[in-house]
C-alpha cells in the first residue's frame, strides 16, 4: 500500500499550502488506497528522513521498496496508475500534463486551499470531518471549472 508523508500539525497560515495535499488529492481522485505517515515537528530533519527526502520536506511517497519525493513527480506516478488522472490517448494525455505543469509552476504558489481548523483536523486519522476530496472540491471548484472549460473543447471528457 502507498504511504504519503505529511506533517501532523502545521500553523494555521500554512493550512492548504503543504504539498502533501497534492499527492493525497491525486490518490483520492484515482481511488487508490493509501496510508498517511504523520511526522512530528523535527522528524523531517532526522537522517533517516533526509535519506528519503534531501530537502526535509513533505510529501514522500513510499510504495513498497520504491520511494519518490517532489509533489509533481508523485502526482505523475499516481497518474500512471489511473486513467482518470492521466488518460492513455496522446491528445488527452498532453492536455492533462499541460494542466499539471501549469498548476505546479504558474498557479501552484497562487492557489491556497484554506480549510477551516475543523476541516484541516479531519485530514488526520480519525478526524471525523469531511473527506479530503470534499474539501478540495469545495475550495477549488472555481479554478477547476475554468481549467476544464479552457482545456476541453465542447465539454469533451479528457479520457474520451
Amino acid at each position: 500500500m502507498i504511504t504519503i508523508s505529511a506533517f501532523r500539525w502545521v500553523p494555521e497560515f500554512a493550512y492548504g499550502q503543504v504539498r502533501d495535499l497534492r499527492a493525497r488529492w491525486a490518490l483520492e481522485e484515482a481511488g487508490i488506497p493509501y496510508k498517511t505517515r504523520l511526522l512530528q515537528q523535527g522528524d523531517q530533519d532526522k537522517p533517516d528522513y533526509r535519506a528519503l527526502q534531501p530537502f526535509g520536506q513533505v510529501p514522500i511517497l513510499q510504495d513498497g521498496d520504491f520511494t519518490l519525493f517532489e509533489s509533481g513527480a508523485i502526482v505523475l506516478y499516481i497518474g500512471e496508475r489511473s486513467e482518470a488522472l492521466l488518460p492513455k490517448g496522446p491528445v488527452a494525455r498532453a492536455h492533462a500534463t499541460q494542466w499539471l505543469i501549469a498548476t505546479l509552476i504558474q498557479m501552484g504558489s497562487g492557489i491556497r486551499l484554506r480549510p477551516s481548523a475543523r476541516s484541516a483536523r479531519s485530514l488526520g486519522p480519525g478526524g471525523g470531518g469531511p473527506p479530503l476530496a470534499e474539501i478540495v472540491i469545495m475550495r477549488c471548484a472555481p479554478i477547476c471549472a475554468i481549467s476544464v472549460s479552457l482545456c476541453l473543447p465542447n465539454g469533451a471528457n479528457c479520457a474520451g
